[in-house]
């Protein structure tokens, strides 16, 4: 029995995280993505979607709905209609913190979806009141086993990755205040050309620098974010798994997941000599044990194929691939255990 994949995420560089993601899941489970994302209905059609019934599959066919926003779910009504249907179903939503969406989504998701996962462990208890048993948290994660390293050998210090507060702003300015500190910073990485260039972000950038500067959607608001609620994105995961730490101002309600001391260097404010004073100091310290300390973290904790083992467990979903990989990432995680660098083990 296999999974069908259809995505709503679109296919950019600015989902290139999630596109990954998908991607490596497809691989991982033999299956392909249907890309819905430029699909587009019109007012008439989605009223009635919203209120169409589930197509049910009298075969074993499972599938796994992503999607940006909870508000998509109705664009997956007649893709499972053309498919045929299936028998259990998942929809996966990335942007779950808009939860006024799922509020307004709840009777069309309830019907067409058996499993309902979402990102953040803040709205645990909104998701299991509107979906009940069905509710499934998956959050935030990395190819820490493909892409993510605890190299020792960095010559960044501080890299400067996505929007950042008023006095972030600037690279230019950044790295006059770092060189003047003798701290070797590189600005912003050159935007993606395709989300096929995802892994070199990963290589190049990620895995060349000690500290990601990275700061919260409320510490670097934008149109786009949530205005209230503060949430992990790519940023953390993906430079923790290439052993970096994150440096700025975190999202303190969505990462529980980081527990260990070197995961992040927590700013007291948004003011950059003062952080550059934290981090110059952070730096004196700063040690390899560090970056396979974060590494080791992002394999035990942030690797996205726990959650892809917890999602297809709930399908009921066999995978020898993921199978295979799981012990592949015990292995590593053995591995990493063992490097030269010092107590580096859980704590």
């Amino acid at each position: 029995m296999g999974l069908t994949i259809v995505s709503e995420v679109p296919f950019e560089t600015g989902w290139s995280p999630i596109s990954h993601m998908q991607q490596l899941l497809a691989d991982l489970t033999d299956s392909k993505i249907e890309d819905v994302s430029q699909s587009k209905s019109n007012r008439l059609k989605s009223l009635y979607y919203r209120y169409a019934p589930r197509p049910y599959s009298t075969d074993d066919r499972v599938a796994l709905f992503i999607t940006t926003s909870a508000m998509e779910a109705r664009k997956f009504v007649p893709v499972a209609k053309a498919l045929g249907g299936f028998s259990r179903t998942a929809i996966w939503i990335i942007d779950s913190f808009w939860t006024d969406a799922a509020v307004q989504e709840r009777k069309l998701i309830d019907r067409h979806f058996d499993i309902v996962a979402y990102m953040q462990s803040y709205d645990d208890e909104l998701y299991r009141k509107l979906f009940g048993d069905r509710a499934l948290r998956l959050e935030w994660g990395s190819d820490a086993l493909n892409l993510g390293t605890a190299g020792a050998d960095r010559e960044v210090d501080l890299l400067r990755m996505g929007r950042q507060p008023a006095d972030w702003e600037d690279d230019d300015v950044t790295m006059q205040d770092c060189a003047n500190r003798g701290i070797r910073f590189r600005g912003r990485p050159p935007l993606l050309s395709k989300v096929d260039d995802f892994p070199e972000l990963m290589r190049a950038h990620y895995s060349r620098t000690k500290y990601v500067l990275a700061n919260s959607n409320i510490a670097a608001p934008a149109p786009y974010t949530h205005p209230t609620k503060a949430y992990m994105t790519g940023r953390w995961t993906d430079a923790l798994a290439c052993g970096a730490t994150v440096a700025g101002i975190p999202p303190e309600g969505d990462i529980a997941l980081l527990d260990w001391p070197e995961a992040l260097l927590r700013f007291r404010n948004l003011d950059r000599r003062d952080g550059l004073d934290q981090l110059q100091s952070a730096l004196a310290d700063w040690t390899p044990a560090v970056a396979a300390r974060n590494h080791l973290g992002a394999l035990r904790q942030l690797d996205w194929r726990w959650r892809f083992a917890k999602l297809l467990n709930a399908l009921d979903v066999k995978s020898p691939r993921l199978d295979k990989e799981m012990q592949a990432l015990r292995d590593r995680i053995q591995q990493v255990e063992t490097l030269p660098y010092g107590n580096v083990g859980q704590t």
